[in-house]
């Protein structure tokens, strides 16, 4: 009886130790994979949907709104295939100019420490374009793949003006095109390129803490704007279960029908309203 008590206790022992250090090993490394994993996969997806042709997109859209509705209406039914197939038409285009719009926000936020990096390169006395491919290591994703590609297109034979522009296209950004404008002018004319750097730098970072300043103060305003719009959405699903009777007055009669399509529009109209007085803006985290 004593030896299979051993045996079970050491075995017993054993195993709560294994889980013991798994426990404090693990997360780590699972931290740490799991973020590089993270980051790789959503930069890749990005870049899929953000760099795809137009045309290209709308194709691939199409094929697999093809694929899509076979198989729902093949294993649901052909109501729910249409509405699967929409959902995927609307709802591609508007992911790919969520995520165009988060990049640029992003590197608009990125972008007054790269021109510090640059002029502090030209303090030091390298040139422009050296400064630019000195820092590139050092700028964090996405802007680090704008500016290489700056670069790949400055040593290709493109001129840096071209390649600027490129960059602007690209990002069309109120400081995009202050910085573009003053490496612009700067080179073709001449100036102290690392104190007008220096200047923009400050100015942006100064501009950006502004914004964000301004969009907190406003959050409270733009919550109740959205607060009462779905208000009344509520009140109508609540007034409807409780009283099913008075809401069929609005869903079953052409008068009631045409008050909701009415109430839906006007609804519409003043969160537009909100959204234009306050602005649409989101602050995004780098």
């Amino acid at each position: 009886m004593s030896d299979p008590l051993v045996l079970v206790s050491v075995l017993g022992l054993t195993l709560f130790c294994l889980v013991v250090t798994l426990a404090m090993v693990v997360p780590h490394y699972v931290n740490k994979w799991g973020a590089q994993i993270n980051q790789t996969t959503e930069q890749s997806l990005a870049d899929f949907l953000i760099f795809m042709p137009v045309a290209q997109l709308w194709m691939r859209i199409l094929m697999a709104s093809v694929v899509l509705f076979m198989v729902v209406a093949l294993a649901v039914s052909v109501q729910a295939a249409l509405i699967s197939v929409v959902v995927l038409i609307l709802g591609l285009p508007a992911l790919k100019n969520y995520l165009l719009t988060k990049r640029r926000k992003i590197i608009d936020k990125q972008l007054p420490d790269f021109i510090l990096l640059i002029a502090n390169g030209s303090a030091a006395g390298l040139s422009f374009m050296a400064a630019i491919e000195a820092s590139v290591l050092q700028l964090p994703i996405p802007l680090r793949y704008e500016v290489q590609l700056l670069v790949r297109r400055s040593r290709t034979g493109d001129s840096l003006a071209d390649a600027l522009n490129d960059f602007y296209r690209r990002v069309p950004t109120d400081s995009m095109m202050q910085w573009v404008t003053t490496v612009q002018l700067g080179l073709k004319h001449g100036a102290q390129q690392v104190a007008v750097m220096q200047r923009l730098a400050t100015s942006l970072q100064q501009q950006a803490y502004a914004r964000e300043r301004l969009l907190s103060l406003s959050a409270q305003a733009r919550l109740q704007g959205k607060v009462m719009l779905f208000l009344p959405i509520g009140l109508f699903f609540i007034l409807r279960k409780v009283e099913p009777g008075n809401t069929a007055l609005l869903t079953e009669t052409g008068t009631g029908q045409a008050m909701l399509i009415g109430c839906a529009i006007l609804m519409f109209i003043g969160n537009m309203i909100v959204k234009k007085i306050m602005g649409n803006r989101r602050v995004v985290r780098a």
